[in-house]
């Protein structure tokens, strides 16, 4: 214990008769603790923790050229899957509000949430009745658009 006390003295002193080495040594390591910090929450977010939907193990990913009609025959004549769904990403103008605004979209076959296990927190999500041809149209917003683009009106998320 005393020989800790003697060396904290000794670098306190070495590093007082230098105080430009100090500030470099202190900004170098403040940078490379902030730097790893940074990269292990992207690891963790991306590699590490699991998917926020039911079963995580449970979901495959097919080729990502399929059709909605390719999913239904596989549903159809297969046994293997409990459910099925599929997504296409677009983008998409959105022209009714005060200024124009593109938006990324999703379109999603009737059992994309389903086989995902998430819920809506308002209105329904898609269901397989609206792959239909002539089905109704049907739109899944997220809550951060809706909060953005619509004010939070519950007016957008009306249904019929």
């Amino acid at each position: 214990m005393e020989t800790l006390i003697k060396d904290i003295r000794y670098a306190s002193r070495s590093l007082l008769k230098r105080p430009a080495f100090a500030t470099i040594a202190v900004i170098t390591l403040a940078l490379g603790i902030g730097a790893n910090t940074a990269i292990f929450s992207v690891i963790n977010a991306v590699l590490l923790r699991p998917l926020a939907y039911q079963d995580p193990e449970r979901l495959i990913s097919l080729r990502s050229n399929q059709s909605a009609l390719d999913l239904a025959d596989l549903e159809a004549q297969s046994r293997m899957f409990s459910s099925l769904g599929g997504e296409v990403k677009q983008p998409l103008d959105y022209t009714a509000g005060g200024e124009p605004v593109q938006f990324q979209i999703g379109q999603v076959t009737g059992g994309f949430f389903e086989t995902l296990g998430v819920k809506p927190a308002l209105g329904r999500f898609i269901i397989h009745d609206d792959d239909k041809t002539g089905g109704p149209y049907v739109a899944v917003l997220s809550h951060s658009l809706w909060q953005r683009q619509f004010g939070g009106d519950r007016v957008a998320l009306r249904y019929e």
